[in-house]
């Protein structure tokens, strides 16, 4: 299977040389084409990001883009552009997702699995594990236009982006995966049947309370299109149509955008909302067979088991 790792930055040339080093560490690099889109705007961290690229050792292609296109349009090129090339299957990554040592190995034995499997929608490398729950919540999500062309997020109307469930707390099993329902962005990867599905029509969308929305086409009633909107909701609410996501039962993602991100107000918000603690760290990963086992939130239905 040909796969592609595309990267999506911005503005952060210190949490990129974090996504960078690690997936450079990762077996199987050398064997898939990385394309890199470092959206516009602050040219000195573009030269930054540039510089850290091209010293990686990892191959690949690297775009400085002259206009800022935002996350769902950057987002949404760096996916088009890799299939475009041939990939059979994508991986996505940002520049403040830091990968496993062995999440390569990971999304490529999902990858491969599931291929032609019409129920599975997506694989994602993120599982979100705390040490205990937090109550201190918000509880919804509201994305809206700034009125200067960029994306604002409420903070008093957020909720958990990344939800931890009950059987969440505590460690997992690095040998495991599970089924859910849902879209996660941290870290993802699918195939060339679902971009065959998506074609032009990525979108991005803005509005209230958007993880309560319905799904499908009534999902277009509640939102308004836009480039510099969410992509993510899209992907979930929209394109996935009831297919379900392979997740780790140890995440091989770790999201370390305390600062400079557009979704993420203040590292306390982070804390809260987006940040793994317990997750496939270190120099050492897992390199065998994954056990299909019920997952913290698998639908009761599900009977996937090859």
């Amino acid at each position: 299977m040909r796969i592609g790792i595309g990267i999506t930055a911005w503005r952060r040339p210190e949490y990129f040389t974090r996504v960078i080093d690690r997936l450079a560490r990762n077996n199987g690099v050398e064997d898939c084409e990385c394309f890199v889109s470092v959206d516009g705007g602050y040219p000195d961290a573009q030269e930054a990001i540039d510089k850290l690229f091209r010293s990686s050792g990892i191959a690949g292609e690297i775009v400085l883009q002259e206009e800022n296109l935002g996350c769902t349009d950057n987002t949404g090129l760096v996916f088009r552009t890799l299939f475009d090339n041939g990939a059979d299957a994508v991986v996505m990554l940002e520049d403040d997702t830091v990968p496993a040592v062995d999440f390569l190995h990971y999304m490529r034995t999902m990858l491969e699995r599931f291929r032609d499997d019409e129920r599975i929608f997506s694989v994602s490398g993120h599982h979100r594990r705390v040490h205990r729950r937090d109550p201190a919540a918000p509880k919804a999500v509201e994305v809206c236009d700034g009125g200067d062309g960029w994306t604002r997020v409420s903070i008093n109307l957020l909720e958990h982006m990344f939800p931890v469930e009950p059987a969440s707390v505590g460690k997992g099993r690095g040998d495991a995966a599970f089924f859910r329902e849902g879209f996660d962005c941290l870290g993802w990867g699918t195939w060339r049947r679902i971009f065959e599905e998506i074609g032009p029509g990525w979108f991005g969308v803005l509005g209230a309370r958007l993880r309560e929305l319905p799904e499908g086409e009534a999902f277009l009633d509640h939102v308004t299109v836009a480039s510099k909107g969410t992509w993510d909701f899209p992907m979930d609410k929209y394109w996935r149509r009831g297919r379900l996501e392979v997740a780790p039962d140890l995440s091989r993602i770790c999201n370390i955008g305390e600062h400079g991100g557009m979704y993420n107000p203040d590292p306390e918000w982070h804390r809260r909302n987006v940040r793994t603690e317990i997750w496939m760290d270190g120099d050492e990963g897992y390199f065998g067979s994954f056990e299909l086992i019920p997952g913290p939130s698998s639908p009761a239905d599900s009977d996937i088991t090859s």
